[in-house]
């Protein structure tokens, strides 16, 4: 073995190994195939972790439905109706312990088919169709090989799918001749291009970057002669205008030459077309893509993302992205300013090593206004710069217009949600304030354009009125690192009865706003309560509880929002989900992926209750005068082999980090947690706040399916003993399956070590102030 593939598979098995000291969850690895044509039934497998008594599939379209296939675990008949648009969704499986994380499942429009990885070596090398889409895996330390006829001086474009569905393949492709001569290579890309020389026979090999493999380095291949769209301008449409669009891509019919080149040297064509955009989108963009990065998530803030179906003359619809702008949109895809009247969006393309790009305006003392690059956000490998420049009065020695320097736009890099979300982009903005009348410019450069042989690639520049406003972003909160711990999990936000657990919310706040976010959860399970909290002026997170009664039951979308008032209005905003992709063992060795999710959700595990659950005694709600002792007691419920003495924390509140821990006694079912406030200075007014901490105990997986193993042994055994001669070989297979299932019950059920996360049920606190009298005291 290649020592790639052995790292990969240690990291594997040690990230598997830490997410087993913890209580099971549902978490959803694969899906082969990864996709399907609109239109067809297909039959679909499914792989990962605590899948036990798989019921479901859940699509985040609910038209696509799938049903168990019968005797087949973990296999499952899906059909996508046709009028499914093409795009990418998000499954999930329902089993015992709830509902997993998702993974990308894509519908397609060409015919597909599913290929085992057999063909490793050119001799095996699998008959590519132009009409049709492959689906397969990599194997460890191989290639997938391909063979296809070209024409001489046919241009063939190569996708091969990988990233957008959850996979963690980074191929590597090489197109040889026949003779074995290299034509082209793309080297960790999804694309590859190439101009066949000669008529003849083409070999493809197809690896990771790495030579890893196995069921989790899914793909989607696809090969043609058909048009392929680089990027477009402008990338931001005005709302209900039909506007001018030029496309940049290959093969384009009617294109012409851009004078481009594309990341990987391509010339590209362009093609000018006229673009009606909607005055919102319809429900047809949610199965684009999109920016699902944790940094694109702010392009959703002030816009909206909309999918052009392009399908010129008589070709298969092409989607291309765009966003949907009130405002108007100006575009200039030479070199060079372009003077625009603001607010307003600009789309243009980097300049090369000593030219200029950007946009001029006239501005009066003391107008506001908000500039934003985006690029990196759109997924471009570029470090855009800007900078705000004031004309001078005076000339130069030539008569040439000086300028002066007055604002230099920042990058966007602050980082809300830590490991499991990372914000941070390398996209600059700033707040600029004219300080006095005049012409000003904004020049715009990508830092890494340092020679004349990098791409020119498309930025979008918004120039626009302080308008606050904010998104937010949810995921399960994470267990708090102890020590050198430097794993990330995957957690799908399941709970279990009598469980609370905790969702962490981002606030990514737009042009100043700095107000208070009320937060809340509704269309929850039946038996499942949320708290009531915020997230205060000058914090960017806040943590929403949701508490899981004996009786809950069910999975449900989860509708999570956020109340506020940007700009003096009140408003009410979504939250969208999130969720780590892949674990990871050590954030040091590996990134972190993560991404936004298609329909938040969330479920209950009715099938166990927790371990342990800690709940305020009484009304919830506890008055306390500035600066007393704060004192709530607390109820323990604990299952038997969770008898252990743990910590608890007060959160729920900035002030509260330096509160001492309040430890829980071993065995104990009830307790007095006690505060002094001088300790720390929880201001006055009413607070929900929590206590976490975590608790170590044994636990057994389904300790009740070894008494129905044993029985059904018995009955095998039995049927062997009063089987006839001629029936015997079947009773003694029979009894040999009851065995290995009795035996895989009580390997299962056997007691093991496991850490649990534990945050108690909400309560509020209300601090009165020293000179005012409670209220229970009037």
């Amino acid at each position: 073995m290649r020592p790639a593939f052995l790292g990969c598979v240690l990291a594997i098995c040690v990230a598997l190994s830490r997410v087993s000291a913890q209580l099971p969850l549902a978490r959803l690895l694969w899906v082969s195939p990864p996709g399907a044509a609109a239109g067809t039934t297909n039959e679909i497998s499914v792989g990962g972790s605590d899948l036990d008594d798989a019921v479901a599939l859940r699509f985040s379209d609910p038209r696509v439905t799938a049903s168990p296939k019968p005797g087949i675990s973990n296999r499952f008949l899906v059909v996508v109706p046709s009028e499914v648009p093409p795009g990418l969704l998000d499954v999930r499986l329902a089993g015992r312990f709830g509902l997993s994380n998702p993974r990308a499942f894509a519908v397609g429009f060409l015919p597909e088919r599913v290929v085992p990885p057999t063909n490793t070596v050119s001799g095996s090398a699998l008959e590519l169709d132009r009409a049709s889409l492959v689906n397969s895996r990599v194997e460890p330390n191989s290639s997938s090989w391909f063979r296809f006829q070209v024409a001489a001086g046919e241009h063939l474009g190569i996708q091969v799918d990988a990233s957008v569905l959850d996979s963690r393949l980074v191929p590597e492709m090489t197109v040889f001749s026949a003779d074995g001569t290299e034509l082209a290579r793309s080297r960790r890309r999804e694309r590859l291009d190439f101009i066949a020389p000669a008529a003849g026979m083409c070999l493809l090999r197809l690896s990771d970057s790495m030579f890893r493999g196995g069921e989790v380095f899914q793909y989607r291949l696809s090969i043609g002669t058909g048009p392929h769209v680089d990027f477009a301008l402008p990338q931001v449409l005005t709302a209900g205008r039909t506007q001018r669009v030029t496309l940049f891509g290959r093969n384009l019919p009617g294109g012409t030459a851009a004078g481009l080149r594309a990341a990987d040297g391509f010339l590209l064509e362009r093609l000018d077309l006229e673009v009606a955009a909607p005055s919102e989108p319809g429900p047809s963009s949610s199965a684009f893509p999109g920016s699902i990065r944790p940094a694109s998530t702010v392009l959703a803030r002030d816009l909206w993302t909309w999918r052009w179906n392009w399908a010129g003359d008589g070709l298969r619809a092409i989607p291309v992205e765009f966003s949907l702008s009130p405002l108007p949109v100006a575009v200039h895809a030479g070199t060079g300013t372009v003077a625009v009247v603001p607010p307003c969006e600009f789309s243009g393309l980097f300049p090369e090593r000593g030219q200029l790009s950007g946009v001029t305006f006239v501005a009066k003392a003391g107008e506001v206004f908000w500039i934003e690059v985006f690029a990196d956000r759109n997924g471009l490998p570029c470090d855009p710069h800007g900078v705000v420049q004031r004309e001078r009065s005076t000339r130069d020695a030539h008569g040439g217009i000086q300028y002066a320097d007055v604002a230099e736009l920042a990058d966007t890099d602050q980082n809300l949600g830590d490991r499991e979300f990372n914000t941070t982009s390398r996209d600059a903005a700033i707040r600029f304030e004219a300080n006095t009348p005049g012409t000003y410019r904004i020049l715009v450069r990508d830092l890494f354009q340092s020679g004349p042989v990098r791409p020119r690639l498309p930025y979008r520049l918004s120039l626009r009125r302080e308008t606050p406003d904010l998104h937010l972003v949810a995921f399960p909160a994470p267990p708090a690192r102890v020590g050198e711990d430097r794993n990330v999990h995957v957690l799908p936000l399941s709970l279990r009865r009598g469980e609370t657990v905790a969702v962490k919310v981002l606030a990514l706040r737009r042009d100043g706003f700095n107000g208070e976010i009320g937060l809340t959860a509704s269309n929850l399970p039946p038996g499942v309560t949320a708290s009531m909290t915020r997230i205060r002026p000058d914090q960017n997170s806040g943590t929403v509880l949701l508490s899981a009664a004996d009786e809950a039951r069910g999975a449900v979308r989860l509708d999570l929002l956020g109340m506020s008032s940007p700009g003096g209005t009140p408003r009410t905003t979504p939250a969208s989900g999130a969720s780590v992709t892949w674990a990871v063992p050590d954030f040091n060795n590996e990134a972190v992926v993560s991404r936004r999710l298609r329909e938040p959700t969330v479920a209950v595990i009715e099938s166990e209750t927790a371990p342990v659950s800690v709940a305020p005694i009484g009304a919830g709600l506890v008055s306390v005068p500035e600066g007393g002792r704060l004192s709530v007691p607390l109820a323990v419920v604990r299952q038997p082999d969770f008898q252990a003495a743990f910590n608890l924390r007060l959160a729920g509140h900035p002030a509260l980090e330096k509160a001492k821990e309040f430890p829980i006694a071993e065995k104990a079912t009830n307790a007095v947690a006690e505060w002094v406030l001088t300790e720390f200075p929880l201001p006055p007014g009413r607070h929900t706040l929590w206590l976490q901490g975590s608790v170590a105990g044994k636990y057994r997986n389904q300790p009740e399916a070894v008494g129905v193993a044993d029985a059904a042994l018995k009955r095998a055994e039995k049927a062997v003993a009063e089987a006839a001669p001629d029936a015997r070989p079947q009773a003694e297979e029979r009894r040999k399956s009851a065995e290995a299932a009795r035996k895989a019950a009580e390997e299962r059920a056997k007691p093991r070590d496991v850490t649990v996360a534990l945050w108690s049920r909400p309560f509020v606190v209300e601090v009165t102030p020293k000179t005012a009298v409670p209220e229970a005291a009037k």
